[in-house]
């Protein structure tokens, strides 16, 4: 194909290629195959499938890749150092040596092209691929740029970061599903973001996602303890929820979220929930390198309630309070003017939140409100518009219906 065209597949073409040696690409090109259900791409041992050069913009679609061991190597099944585009892809079942086992992402400081390290991913499945010592199971992005539309990352696995390693570069999500995947050495089960690196997660769901040995079941923001004491030569980076659900993950120390409270961290109407520690901080841990400096972890509008940990089961640490947000256990909070913001709702530690505790929906599923929750019709309508968001997770209309108040959390309902 000369630079600036395309790659079609036959339509009717079905089964497996088989590479024997990895595809450069060089140029801007467009690769489109007959569905990621109908043909897949496995490369052999000792090489990637697919390398994006620096200079080179490339959209592929329609195809999978899957079932590639390759244990003498790493870096990805795909790696990309251009702008890379994948829509309709799924990367399942891959393996490598060492750093991410389907989708390696470098930019900033990696090359010297400013251009490079741009990956875009629409209606994607990144599944069961596992980095065997090292980070990023699903996707790893070093210092680059990711935004992840529409997809779901799910039972990926490897040492840091089971889903999505972030270091130095920007990783944004939109309407996608974090779930299953597994850190091993206990730093980021679902997402774990390190090194200045930007995390935005709207419209999303990190769920059932394990670092049982560590910090941050669903998400860690730069955040490690060796023998209780903490790492300073690894941070985190400044982190934004809005509209997002954080349930059933599981970590030592925050099991929904581990937040480094060195770095801004704003969760704005997000519902936390049903995630488990077995130390503190069930819900949310906010740690701190340096206990001299503010915290600079603020919530609002946010439902954290039915999160389990021997101490501290809901919130462990110092936070801001932006108001109308409802902590069922604030035992282990610490608020910064050092009370609960006054338009916060108080409800009994043992009370019935009245909430689903299954997820629902299609893609990013959330936790329904039950009548007679204590979430419900919460916040007034001067609150109810936060940073031009007008609808909750699913998009439904916030307040719904006639109402003049709306709901806490990521669930609008209609009670």
């Amino acid at each position: 194909a000369k630079p600036g065209g395309s790659v079609a597949f036959a339509a009717n073409l079905r089964g497996e290629i088989r590479l024997m040696s990895n595809i450069t690409i060089g140029k801007d090109l467009s690769i489109r195959g007959p569905g990621a259900g109908n043909v897949s791409i496995m490369g052999e041992s000792e090489f990637n499938v697919v390398l994006v050069e620096p200079w080179a913009s490339v959209t592929i679609s329609d195809l999978a890749f899957t079932g590639t061991d390759q244990t003498k190597g790493g870096y990805g099944i795909l790696m990309n150092e251009g702008t890379l585009t994948l829509t309709n892809i799924t990367v399942s079942g891959n393996k490598t040596f060492s750093d991410s086992g389907g989708i390696s992402n470098f930019g900033g400081l990696n090359h010297v092209y400013s251009r490079g390290g741009t990956l875009k991913l629409v209606n994607c499945n990144i599944s069961a691929n596992e980095s065997e010592t090292d980070s990023g199971g699903g996707i790893a992005n070093w210092g680059g740029s990711v935004t992840i539309l529409n997809s779901r990352i799910s039972h990926n696995f490897s040492n840091v970061g089971g889903g999505i390693f972030n270091s130095g570069g920007t990783l944004t999500l939109s309407n996608s599903t974090v779930s299953d995947n597994a850190a091993d050495y206990g730093y980021g089960g679902g997402i774990y973001n390190t090194d200045g690196g930007t995390l935005m997660l709207s419209n999303s769901t990190v769920s059932d996602n394990s670092a049982v040995y560590g910090w941050g079941g669903g998400i860690n923001n730069g955040y490690i303890e060796v023998q209780n004491v903490p790492v300073t030569g690894t941070q985190g980076g400044p982190i934004t929820l809005i509209d997002s659900t954080i349930s059933g993950n599981t970590a030592l120390d925050g099991g929904g979220i581990l937040a480094n409270a060195d770095w801004p961290a704003h969760i704005i109407f997000s519902t936390i929930y049903g995630n488990t520690a077995t130390r503190e901080g069930g819900g949310l841990a906010i740690k701190t390198y340096d206990s001299r400096k503010p915290s600079q972890v603020e919530i609002r509008n946010t439902l954290v309630a039915g999160n389990h940990a021997p101490t501290s089961s809901d919130v462990k640490g110092t936070l801001i309070s932006d108001g109308y947000n409802l902590i069922q256990d604030v035992s282990g909070a610490i608020f910064i003017p050092n009370k609960q913001h006054f338009t916060d709702v108080s409800v009994n530690a043992q009370a019935d939140m009245r909430i689903d505790p299954a997820l629902s929906g299609s893609l990013t599923q959330v936790l329904a409100l039950l009548p007679g929750s204590p979430a419900i019709d919460q916040i007034p309508l001067d609150a109810c518009l936060v940073n031009g968001t007008s609808t909750d997770q699913r998009g439904v209309k916030r307040p719904d219906g006639y109402e003049h108040t709306c709901d806490i959390g990521a669930y609008e309902s209609s009670y």
